[in-house]
C-alpha cells in the first residue's frame, strides 16, 4: 500500500498561494476525457448520417480532425497563468460550482471577488468582455453551428464546423472540472500546485496532480491502461445522467438552456446525500455530496463547511503500514450517500509531537477517480448528444394551391419531447 505523508511543514513555508492551472484538472487529462466522451457518444454516427461529414469524428475541417477540436477545445479553457490570476482575468477561475448556496449568484468561487459559476460561464455569450481570451461558451458553439450550415463558401464553413467543435470542448471541460470535488465545494487547493512549483513531488493532496500522474505522457503504456481502467469499457463504463436531467428549465436568467442541470439541478441541498444517487443530479451535486476536497475533510476556518460526508459519522479502519505514516482509513457510514471506502486517509504528522490528523492521499483519490472519472465521460458525452439532438424527417409531397396540384416537401419534427417554430430555408452547393 502506497502512502504520502502530511506535507504541514512544507506548507507553513508557503503561507499564500496564488491559484494556477493546476487548480483544474490538468490539461492533459481533459484532451483524454473529451476524447473519450466523443468516442463513446453518438457524435460520429450524428455527423455522418445526418450533417454531411462523411468521415465523422475524423472528419478534417481547418486543418485538424472533429476529434481533435473537440479535444483542443478542452485543453485550452484552462488558459490563465498567476498573473491573469491576480488580474481576475484566467478562465479557471470559473470552473467552480457549489450547489449548497442554492443561488447561482454565489456559487461560483469567490477569491479576492466572486467569480461565475461554471453552470452560468459555459452560457456567457459575453466572456470576452471579461479579458479572458475568446468567447467559447455554448452561445457560440450554436452561432458557429449556423455559419457552418448557411454560409455559402466551403472554407468559411469549414471553419465555422472547427468552432463548433473547439466550443463544445471547451464547455465540455466545464462539465467535466464540475465533478471534482475541489470544484463542486468551492476549495482553492493551491498547496500541491504551489509544492510543484518549488519542485516537491510525491505529496498527493490534490486529486488532479494524482490523476494526471497516472496517465503519465501522451500515447504512452500509462495512458493507455488509465482509460482501460478509469474511462472505459469493462473496465469503467461511463456513467449517464437520468435523461430527464435535460428537460428541466433552469429558471436562470444567464445559464437559459437546460445543460447547465448536468452541473446542477437544485435537487441536492445538502440535507440528504441518497437523493444524489437516482433520478436527475448534476455532477457537481455528486461530487459535494458525496466526497471531500483536498481541504475540507476538517473544519475550515475559512470558507463554506459542508455536512456531507459526515465526519462524525466516519467508520475507522486499522490499516498495516511499515512506515507508520498512514495508520487508519476512514469509510462512509450507513446511509450517507454513495458507500464508498476510503474517503479520507488517517496521517501522522511528524512535528514536535506525532499527531494523527485527517488527510488525503492516493488510496483516497483513486475512490474519487473510480467514480467520478465514468460520470465526466457519460456527462460530457450527453452534452455533445443535446446539442446535435434535433431530428428532422423530409417528405416529398403534392400541395393543393390556387393553380392546382404542386411538387412541395414536408418537414416533420422527430426530435422527443420538443416543439419548434419559425421558418425554413433550403440550402444547397451547386457542382
Amino acid at each position: 500500500m502506497k502512502s504520502r505523508v502530511v506535507a504541514v511543514l512544507a506548507a507553513l513555508a508557503v503561507p499564500f498561494a496564488l491559484p494556477s492551472p493546476g487548480l483544474t484538472l490538468n490539461e492533459s487529462t481533459h484532451v483524454l476525457i473529451n476524447r473519450q466522451a466523443a468516442i463513446v457518444s453518438r457524435l460520429d454516427s450524428t455527423l455522418k448520417d445526418r450533417l454531411g461529414l462523411k468521415q465523422g469524428l475524423l472528419e478534417e475541417l481547418a486543418g485538424d480532425s472533429v476529434l481533435r477540436w473537440i479535444e483542443i477545445g478542452g485543453r485550452y479553457e484552462d488558459e490563465g497563468d498567476v498573473g491573469a490570476a491576480v488580474a481576475g482575468t484566467a478562465r479557471y477561475l470559473r470552473h467552480f460550482h457549489d450547489p449548497l448556496p442554492g443561488s447561482w449568484d454565489t456559487a461560483g468561487l469567490e477569491f479576492l471577488r466572486q467569480y461565475d459559476s461554471s453552470a452560468r460561464w459555459m452560457q456567457r455569450v459575453d466572456q470576452a468582455g471579461q479579458n479572458v481570451g475568446e468567447n467559447w461558451g455554448w452561445p457560440r458553439a450554436r452561432t458557429e453551428f449556423k455559419r457552418a450550415l448557411t454560409e455559402p463558401d466551403a472554407g468559411v464553413r469549414g471553419q465555422a464546423w472547427a468552432d463548433v467543435f473547439e466550443a463544445l470542448g471547451h464547455v465540455m471541460h466545464l462539465v467535466v472540472d464540475s465533478g471534482v470535488p475541489e470544484h463542486g465545494r468551492n476549495d482553492i487547493h493551491p498547496l500541491e500546485g504551489a509544492l510543484r512549483e518549488l519542485g516537491v513531488r510525491g505529496y498527493y493532496g490534490n486529486y488532479e496532480y494524482w490523476v494526471s500522474d497516472q496517465h503519465g505522457a501522451a500515447r504512452s503504456l500509462e495512458e493507455a491502461r488509465f482509460v482501460a481502467n478509469y474511462l472505459a469499457c469493462p473496465s469503467r463504463c461511463p456513467i449517464f445522467p437520468d435523461p430527464e436531467i435535460l428537460r428541466q428549465p433552469t429558471g436562470d436568467d444567464v445559464a437559459t438552456v437546460p445543460v447547465a442541470r448536468l452541473i446542477d439541478t437544485k435537487r441536492y441541498r445538502g440535507t440528504n446525500p441518497n437523493l444524489t444517487l437516482s433520478g436527475p443530479v448534476g455532477l457537481a451535486e455528486f461530487a459535494n455530496a458525496n466526497f471531500f476536497s483536498e481541504d475540507t475533510g476538517v473544519p475550515r476556518p475559512f470558507g463554506r463547511n459542508y455536512p456531507f460526508p459526515d465526519v462524525t459519522r466516519l467508520v475507522h479502519v486499522e490499516v498495516p503500514d511499515p512506515s507508520g505514516v498512514v495508520t487508519a482509513y476512514f469509510g462512509k457510514g450507513d446511509g450517507d450517500g454513495r458507500s464508498a471506502f476510503p474517503v479520507l486517509a488517517e496521517c501522522v504528522y511528524q512535528g514536535f509531537v506525532a499527531l494523527p490528523v485527517k488527510c488525503v492521499d492516493e488510496e483516497v483519490w483513486n475512490q474519487v477517480a473510480t467514480e467520478m472519472l465514468p460520470r465526466s465521460v457519460g456527462y460530457a458525452a450527453t452534452l455533445l448528444g443535446s446539442f446535435f439532438r434535433a431530428r428532422m424527417d423530409v417528405q416529398s409531397e403534392l400541395a393543393f394551391g390556387s393553380n392546382g396540384f404542386a411538387p412541395g416537401i414536408r418537414i416533420i419534427n422527430r426530435t422527443p419531447g420538443e416543439t419548434m417554430e419559425g421558418t425554413f430555408e433550403l440550402l444547397y452547393d451547386q457542382g
